[in-house]
C-alpha cells in the first residue's frame, strides 16, 4: 500500500473506485481524493490508462465487474431521464395550471372593475357586462339567491379567444328580484322604486341646499337656478356610470358601428365655447340627497345619421312609454307600437326637410329613448331609414 501524504487513499481503495472513476460515477469529492492519489501513483496511473483503452473497453463489458459497470451506467442515464422527463412534467403542468388561471378561470373582479347593463322583469334577471379595463374579458359569474337578492360575483381573465370582452347571464330567480348586488355593490333596488344612486351624485345635491340655506331673503330672490338642480358632463360613458352608481341600460354604446360623438351627436360647440362632453346627467335632489328626477343623455352617429339617447333614471312616467312624439311640436305625431314595448314615432319628408324618428323601449324598469335626427333631407333617406331598423332591432332584442 502506497500512501504519500495523510490525505492520500491507499492503492487499494484507489483500485476499487478506478472502473467507477472510469466511467465518471464517482462524486465531486470522491474525484478529488482519487486524483490527488494519482498524482503520486504511478501504478494506479497504468491501471486507469488501461481501463480507458478500447481493449479494456471491450473486456469490461464482458467480464462480470463489466458487466456490473455497465449497469451502473446504464441506470444513471436511466435516472437522469426519467429526472429530466419529470422536470419537464411538472414544467408543463405549471404552465397549464398558470395558463387555465389567467386565461380561463381568472380571479376575482374588482369592486369597480365592471360595468353592466342591468335588466329586471318579475324574477328574470337579464344581465350584460365587461371589464372597465379593455385588456381584460369575464371569465365567469357565480350567481347566488335569497328573498329575491340576488348576489353575482364575477371573475376577469386576460382577453382571448377563451375570454370574451362582454359576458351575458340570462337568469331566473324563484322570487320576484327586489336587489341586485354585483360584486357587493348593489345596482338595482326594486324596493326604493329606483337604482341606487351613489353617493358622490347625492352629496352634490345637499351641497346646493347647503349654499341655498346660507343666503339671505334677498338673495333668494334673485337666484337663478333652484336648490338641488344639478348637471354634470362625462368625457366618456365609463365616467357618467362611475359617477351615477350604477350602469343604465344602454346596448347602444357597445354595438361597434355606432361612432360616440357629444351628448348632441354633433361637433359643434356650445354658446360658452365648451366643447360637449359624451354624456350628460341632469337630476334633482332632495334635502338628504334623494333623487327624485334624473335624465341621462348620450350621443352617437351611425353613418351621417344622429342618435341622440336619453334614460330617465329616476321620474315618474308612463310605463308603456306610448305617449306622444315630443320633437318638434309642428311635427308632433303619436307613437306606435310595432313589437311588445318598443314603439315608434318616424317621418321623413323630401325637400330641404328633415327626416326624425323617435323609439322608445323600458328595460329593467328605465325607460329609454333614442331621437334619430337626418339632417341630409332626401340624399340621406336610404341612411335614414337604415339607422331606424338598427335602433327598432336593438330594442326589441333589448326588451325581449
Amino acid at each position: 500500500m502506497n500512501m504519500s501524504d495523510k490525505t492520500n487513499i491507499p492503492c487499494e481503495v484507489a483500485e476499487d473506485l478506478l472502473p467507477s472513476y472510469a466511467e465518471g460515477l464517482t462524486g465531486g469529492k470522491t474525484n478529488e481524493l482519487l486524483e490527488a492519489h494519482l498524482r503520486d501513483c504511478a501504478a494506479c496511473r497504468e491501471k486507469l490508462e488501461a481501463m480507458r483503452s478500447p481493449v479494456a473497453e471491450e473486456l469490461s463489458e464482458a467480464s462480470p465487474d463489466g458487466a456490473e459497470i455497465d449497469f451502473l451506467k446504464k441506470n444513471r442515464k436511466r435516472n437522469r431521464r426519467i429526472l429530466i422527463g419529470s422536470a419537464l412534467a411538472a414544467l408543463l403542468i405549471a404552465l397549464g395550471v398558470l395558463f387555465v388561471k389567467f386565461f380561463i378561470v381568472g380571479s376575482p373582479s374588482p369592486d369597480d372593475g365592471i360595468m353592466a347593463n342591468v335588466s329586471v322583469e318579475g324574477s328574470r334577471l337579464k344581465l350584460i357586462c365587461s371589464a372597465r379595463d379593455k385588456s381584460r374579458g369575464i371569465a365567469g359569474a357565480e350567481v347566488k339567491e335569497e328573498s329575491g337578492v340576488i348576489a353575482v360575483t364575477t371573475r376577469t381573465a386576460i382577453r382571448s379567444p377563451f375570454c370574451s370582452a362582454e359576458y351575458e347571464l340570462d337568469h331566473t330567480a324563484a322570487e320576484p328580484i327586489r336587489s341586485v348586488m354585483i360584486n357587493g355593490k348593489q345596482v338595482y333596488n326594486r324596493a326604493e322604486g329606483k337604482m341606487e344612486f351613489s353617493d358622490e351624485m347625492k352629496q352634490k345635491a345637499i351641497d346646493t341646499w347647503r349654499e341655498y340655506d346660507s343666503l339671505t331673503d334677498v338673495q333668494k330672490m334673485f337666484l337663478e337656478t333652484i336648490p338641488g338642480f344639478c348637471y354634470e358632463e362625462f368625457t366618456t360613458w365609463e365616467d357618467a356610470v362611475r359617477f351615477i352608481g350604477f350602469e343604465p341600460v344602454n346596448p347602444f354604446e357597445y354595438e361597434p358601428d355606432f361612432v360616440k360623438m357629444n351628448m348632441a351627436a354633433t361637433d359643434i360647440k356650445n354658446p360658452f365655447d365648451k366643447e360637449l362632453k359624451h354624456a350628460a346627467l341632469n337630476w334633482h335632489g332632495e334635502r338628504d340627497g334623494g333623487v327624485t328626477f334624473a335624465i341621462l343623455n348620450a350621443g352617437y352617429r351611425l353613418g351621417t345619421v344622429r342618435l341622440i339617447y336619453t334614460a330617465e333614471l329616476a321620474e315618474n312616467h308612463d310605463s308603456d312609454g306610448s305617449g306622444p312624439f315630443y320633437g318638434d311640436p309642428d311635427r308632433e305625431t303619436e307613437m306606435i307600437e310595432i313589437s311588445n314595448g318598443v314603439f315608434v314615432s318616424a317621418e321623413l319628408e323630401t325637400g330641404e326637410s328633415y327626416g326624425a324618428a323617435e323609439i322608445r323601449f323600458t328595460a329593467g324598469g328605465t325607460p329609454v329613448s333614442v331621437r334619430i335626427i337626418n339632417n341630409s333631407g332626401e340624399a340621406g333617406r336610404a341612411a335614414f331609414e337604415n339607422a331606424v331598423e338598427r335602433v327598432t332591432e336593438i330594442a326589441k332584442r333589448t326588451v325581449e
